[in-house]
């Protein structure tokens, strides 16, 4: 059975026609979700549905099966300050900074999304991350920085393990500790999403990573089911 293959960079671009910007992060989920549902009339849609990899439950944000054909995929959406009026919507982002926070919980993602696509071999990936904060594409002058295996900028390579450096702090990596490891090598390639020229931090871009599977990990993954849209708090 040939895996679903789906133009990602098509499907966002239609999405930021409808929704150039989101609210929050479960604003983004959900829009993203629903527009799967509404362009695959026959899919399964879930959200935030557990699944079980290596004995590990894993939460994965959004779930779709379309033609017996599953797709699993990770959004985050990072935003700089933003207060404006766009299409008749007044939006109200708060400044999430910690952009060293950011990337390692995109790359995490990456990582989980490995292990989900190995449990299931007619599965793919996709980590997808949304934001307008400049400084995740934008290449950081200077030498090496705590962060430095995690930097998002365009062009970077992401592959193999990846570890804070020795000078971060205990409250920088806490909950993140433990080095990062990539079976994969994902070449980063910012696209642009929307960007609202007469507003402050009003560019936004995407950063789309599909996702290869891991080797020798084991799993078990729902299977497909009738058409539904979900959502698990």
């Amino acid at each position: 059975m040939m895996k679903l293959d789906i133009d990602i960079y098509r499907f966002m671009r239609a999405l930021s026609e409808v929704r150039p910007v989101f609210h929050s992060e479960a604003d983004f989920q959900h829009a993203f979700a629903w527009a799967l549902y509404q362009q695959w009339l026959g899919a399964q849609v879930r959200l935030e549905l557990p699944i079980t990899v290596e004995s590990s439950v894993l939460h994965l944000d959004v779930w779709v099966v379309i033609e017996a054909q599953p797709l699993a995929i990770e959004l985050k959406y990072k935003t700089a300050l933003l207060d404006a009026q766009i299409r008749e919507e007044r939006f109200h982002l708060r400044n999430h900074s910690v952009q060293d926070i950011g990337r390692y919980d995109f790359i995490q993602d990456i990582e989980r999304l490995e292990l989900i696509t190995t449990a299931n071999p007619q599965c793919n990936g996709w980590a997808i991350m949304l934001t307008n904060e400049a400084q995740y594409w934008r290449p950081r002058p200077g030498g090496h920085t705590v962060d430095s295996a995690f930097r998002l900028a365009e062009g970077c390579t992401l592959q193999g393990e990846l570890a804070w450096g020795s000078g971060a702090s205990p409250g920088t990596m806490r909950s993140r500790e433990r080095p990062l490891s990539l079976h994969g090598t994902y070449q980063v390639n910012w696209k642009p999403y929307s960007h609202e020229q007469s507003v402050s931090n009003g560019e936004f871009r995407y950063l789309a990573l599909p996702v290869v599977p891991v080797p020798g990990v084991t799993g078990k993954l729902p299977a497909p089911g009738r058409r539904t849209l979900e959502a698990h708090g």
